[in-house]
């Protein structure tokens, strides 16, 4: 990855991030409520134990833990997350709705047509 590639990171945050965070010209964090990402995280895994839903990773209880443990383990370290952000990032935009992401997704269109 670099400055003049076009490039996502997704997942739980990870140290190696600080870089990216300095490299980023825009960082979208979704922010969607816990208890909506605990019902995705169950729901998946129920998916992917029934076929439905294809994984990278064998679905186990153990993978259904971990995912768990990450989330609590994010939440109890979010102050940290987000003031990394605000030290590290040039921009960067909290999106915690549909509606919000249906604002930005209208604003980065209107952008890439001005631009065009």
């Amino acid at each position: 990855m670099d400055k003049a590639g076009n490039w996502i990171v997704e997942g739980t945050y990870r140290e190696s991030y600080h870089d990216l965070f300095t490299l980023a010209d825009e960082i979208v964090f979704l922010d969607p409520p816990l208890a909506l990402r605990r019902k995705r995280i169950f729901m998946r895994y129920f998916k992917q134990k029934c076929k439905l839903e294809k994984s990278r990773y064998t679905p186990s209880l153990k993978m259904l833990r971990a995912m768990c443990h990450w989330t609590s383990e994010f939440e109890a370290n979010r102050s940290k997350f987000l003031q990394l952000l605000e030290e590290h990032a040039n921009s960067f935009i909290i999106i915690k709705n549909p509606s919000e992401l249906d604002a930005f997704v209208w604003n980065l269109k209107t952008r890439q047509e001005k631009n065009a």
